[in-house]
């Protein structure tokens, strides 16, 4: 660690003082909160999401959603934080079900990726008035 470095850390630590907090706790804090993010799965909150939304689905319907998450969306980007998923990684998965001519599965699985990403979003204000 460089000097530069070091007299950052100790600026960053000192303005936690300053708030009246802990540095150690909030570097605790701050690790246990990137750990979190890190457990938080694209598949799990998947299957999180599915399971309070398929007691209001028919049974065909729930065995549909679940499967098509399991065959086409959780082998590529089941194991990624959430909050790591992007545009071009959802495109990728769109793509590959659209090489095998399945487009109607496609749209109905862009729509269910959407479904458990939506419920983690922060509400948005509106900027405009």
């Amino acid at each position: 660690m460089s000097l530069a470095d070091a007299r950052e850390k100790r600026d960053e630590a000192y303005a936690v003082l300053c708030e009246g907090h802990d540095p150690n706790v909030a570097k605790r804090l701050k690790i246990e909160a990137n750990l979190e993010a890190a457990r938080q799965t694209f598949e799990r909150v998947a299957r999180e999401w599915y399971g309070n939304a398929k007691a209001q689905w028919a049974t065909i319907h729930a065995s549909d959603v679940i499967r098509s998450l399991e065959r086409d969306v959780f082998p590529t980007i089941g194991s990624l934080p959430i909050a790591q998923l992007s545009p071009p990684l959802i495109l990728g998965v769109l793509r590959e079900i659209e090489t095998r001519g399945a487009i109607e599965t496609a749209k109905r699985v862009r729509q269910r990726i959407s479904k458990p990403r939506k419920g983690l979003e922060p509400p948005r204000l509106c900027e405009n008035h």
